[in-house]
């Protein structure tokens, strides 16, 4: 069972810490547990009802008529709910991923690829569920199986849309994606991998962990147009602009596209190194090569 602080509760439901504290005062819907030190502990079950809570309170419903509501009755008004899908999804994926309910995880998900295309669900659903799973990461409320297990299902997803993608007739000057030593989150990658495919842009993806070495090799071989690494969690050790240097020395010609978490607030003033810093960025990028 995860625990977790008010900070990490306010953090991912959007509701103010002082907000929490008036709410628990007030309501019986809200009975965390104490630490030794006494600070809050909040529950998996905790989690969910404010998550629900928060939804409905967005959407004009008074806190005073929530804290009287059973958890059938509140869910039956988030059914209710038009327009706050995305919002539902979200929050239902975030317990399946605590719960490790890999199978509804996979269900849920499966259904909203089927109904708006990977493209529209990656951009609405899973950019914005990945950035709080990074959020979770950098305050230590995640259990590595947690993500792991949800990563491989979102994974499995974008390759069956690239592998259902028609066959790359043309591979001169190809764009090389790959992510290096240490870096093993996959899931930007290999979506940039599925939008460039999809725009009929010759790819050569070489996958997580790439000696640099390796991608000297290849790209002297492939004479790419560019370098993409979508950088999620460089290691501690990993000198991102130190890397740069090295490989823009070595392939003089090659422009780097560089993207992902890793890089955001980043400054390289090289002429063929650009950095992307959004998703529509990107696309616009895409769409000019």
């Amino acid at each position: 069972m995860n625990s977790f602080t008010i900070k990490d509760i306010a953090e991912l439901s959007g509701i103010k810490t002082h907000t929490l504290r008036i709410w628990e005062s007030r309501y019986d819907f809200l009975s965390p547990g104490r630490s030794d030190t006494n600070i809050r502990r909040y529950s998996n079950e905790e989690l969910k009802i404010i998550l629900n809570i928060a939804l409905l309170n967005r959407n004009g419903f008074k806190i005073s008529q929530l804290s009287a509501m059973s958890d059938a009755e509140m869910q039956k008004n988030i059914l209710a709910l038009t327009d706050v899908e995305e919002d539902r999804v979200f929050n239902q994926l975030l317990m399946y991923m605590f719960e490790m309910k890999v199978f509804h995880f996979e269900k849920l998900l499966s259904k909203v690829v089927d109904e708006q295309g990977l493209e529209k669900t990656m951009t609405n659903t899973i950019w914005p569920f990945m950035e709080k799973v990074g959020l979770l990461w950098s305050i230590n409320h995640l259990v590595p199986a947690q993500e792991h297990l949800i990563t491989v299902v979102i994974r499995q997803k974008i390759i069956a849309a690239i592998d259902d993608l028609p066959l790359q007739v043309e591979d001169k000057n190809p764009m090389v994606i790959y992510l290096p030593e240490g870096e093993y989150h996959e899931i930007g990658a290999l979506f940039l991998y599925y939008i460039l495919k999809k725009n009929k842009i010759p790819v050569i993806y070489l996958g997580a962990n790439v000696p640099l070495d390796d991608v000297i090799y290849v790209s002297k071989e492939s004479n790419p147009g560019y370098l993409c690494l979508h950088l999620t969690a460089a290691g501690k050790n990993f000198n991102i602009p130190a890397y740069i240097n090295t490989l823009t020395d070595n392939l003089k010609s090659v422009k780097v596209l560089l993207s992902g978490r890793a890089v955001s607030g980043l400054k390289i003033n090289h002429p063929n190194v650009i950095i992307v810093k959004s998703f529509t960025e990107m696309k616009n990028l895409i769409e000019k090569i």
